[in-house]
């Protein structure tokens, strides 16, 4: 029973770390599945940036109520680090940004302008400024920006429990290599695991883009415009409005092609592709 106790921490915050970034990746999923199309790219992005940065903030917020338990502390406050520092390496350093901002508001609602949620903002919030530093001297790899912050973050463990400013962090050498053991084993998993679902969802959309996607021009293919006008056509006829479907062609284009060859013809294509691109973004 005893052994259980010890490891059971563990198992909640793996699973935790786990389940974070599959809904994550779920969701991710599903906005360029369905929501993308609709958007303009400038928006999409600031979208998905809030709503992650939200999921992060609300799983941020349950670490930070589950570190409270007794024999949580440990695991639960690394895992705050964690998400953090993963968004930042696989997606994009404003969704930790958002996250921070949002959990330092919340700790100063819930808990008070007080010495200790002062002092866990600013860690949080030099955390995050140190990984976007060093992702940037390494210009971006991923696995170096992993393994720097990880061998930096060092610090902040000294620093906490040099200083003891919340009264939890009585300072000797164990309890601070056990801690921030911790958060190195956890980190491990949890970017192993993101690089998985990074990885395999970068993979999937490859493949369902491609399936889709004329090779030459860039645009959608036969296989879905005969979706994509069926789905119209019957949501048109559902709701008694208007359907419309616009067709043109390129004059003389036989001639380009036989006088400049077919190369050519492939390079005008691919202007048009091009002009029809801009004009549905401009339309966005």
């Amino acid at each position: 029973m005893d052994a259980f106790l010890l490891v059971e921490p563990y198992i909640t915050g793996i699973i935790s770390i786990l389940g974070i970034f599959f809904i994550k990746a779920f969701i991710v999923a599903s906005f360029k599945l369905y929501i993308k199309q609709f958007l303009s790219q400038r928006t999409y992005r600031i979208v998905i940036t809030l709503i992650s940065g939200l999921i992060m903030t609300l799983f941020s917020i349950y670490f930070m109520m589950m570190s409270q338990k007794e024999d949580y502390y440990l695991i639960f406050g690394n895992l705050r680090m964690i998400i953090i520092l993963i968004p930042i390496i696989f997606l994009n350093r404003n969704i930790s940004l958002v996250s921070v901002i949002l959990c330092s508001v919340f700790r100063l609602f819930y808990y008070g302008m007080t010495l200790v949620s002062l002092g866990y903002i600013a860690i949080f919030t030099s955390f995050f400024l140190l990984v976007v530093v060093i992702q940037l001297i390494v210009k971006q790899n991923q696995l170096l920006t992993f393994i720097y912050s990880l061998i930096s973050a060092s610090i902040f463990w000294i620093w906490i429990y040099l200083t003891n400013f919340d009264g939890y962090h009585s300072y000797y050498f164990f309890a601070v290599f056990s801690d921030y053991l911790n958060f190195v084993i956890l980190s491990i998993i949890a970017y192993v695991s993101a690089s998985y679902l990074y990885h395999l969802n970068n993979l999937l959309f490859q493949t369902m883009e491609e399936s889709l996607t004329d090779e030459l021009t860039k645009l959608r293919n036969l296989k879905d415009f005969n979706a994509k006008m069926n789905e119209g056509f019957f949501k048109a006829r559902e709701k008694k409005e208007a359907f419309s479907l616009i067709i043109f062609d390129i004059d003389y284009f036989k001639a380009i092609n036989d006088t400049y060859g077919h190369l050519a013809g492939d390079i005008v294509l691919k202007n048009l592709a091009k002009t029809i691109q801009e004009i549905d973004e401009l339309k966005k």
